[in-house]
């Protein structure tokens, strides 16, 4: 019952979503403010509702793996916190891994 993917803003950018049956939610206003990303499009989502796609951080592309507090419900700091911890180790390996392959 939940779809992911991106949408085109009035201001002309692109966020990623997630629709749940009911309301389309932007991906950018699930994670922590100041992280440094720009959640750009929802590729998947599984049956725990981890979402899959790409977004900016530090002005290049990356892959993110993002699983959201409910979103129907006001998540805790820790959660937040643990939430952008796993964003910020997930862009850091994608980052080791792209230079790795660019050095062979």
């Amino acid at each position: 019952g939940q779809v992911t993917g991106y949408s085109n803003t009035a201001g002309g950018t692109q966020d990623a979503f997630l629709y749940d049956g009911t309301a389309m939610y932007d991906l950018n206003a699930l994670i922590l403010p100041g992280s440094g990303w720009s959640l750009k499009t929802g590729f998947a989502i599984n049956d725990s509702g981890q979402i899959t796609g790409d977004g900016v951080i530090n002005g290049q592309t990356h892959a993110f793996l993002l699983t959201p507090a409910a979103v129907n419900s006001v998540p805790e700091p820790a959660s937040l916190v643990m939430l952008g911890v796993g964003l910020l180790a997930t862009g850091a390996a994608l980052r080791r891994r792209r230079h790795a392959a660019l050095d062979d």
